[in-house]
């Protein structure tokens, strides 16, 4: 039984480099091409919300109306920025742990 040793001197080899080389060249010509649609946002509109959160649509009416959750209306759609949403809950969080009394 014969063995074929490759080594890096290959023919072959040498085109698999070349190939990893011209992907790599395609790879730079997308990142310095890219630029993420709304500034990288994302929205979600108030149906989707408010079952995410299992609220209501009501409660989502009165959370923009109390100015706790900022959005965007366009002909009778609204939609909220995920980023915005995430904020409030955050800034809302609490620790059950932290806020206990230890007796």
């Amino acid at each position: 039984m014969e063995v074929d040793i490759i080594t890096k001197e290959d023919d072959r080899i040498k085109k698999v480099f070349k190939q990893i080389e011209q992907i790599k060249g395609q790879i730079k010509a997308i990142e310095r091409c890219d630029h993420p649609l709304f500034n990288g946002d994302r929205f979600i509109t108030d149906a989707d919300l408010s079952a995410k959160l299992i609220i209501s649509r009501r409660t989502l009416q009165e959370w923009r109306t109390n100015g706790l959750l900022g959005f965007i209306r366009m002909g009778g759609k609204v939609i909220y920025r995920e980023s915005d949403i995430e904020k409030l809950l955050k800034d809302n969080y609490e620790d059950a742990f932290q806020n206990r009394v230890l007796v």
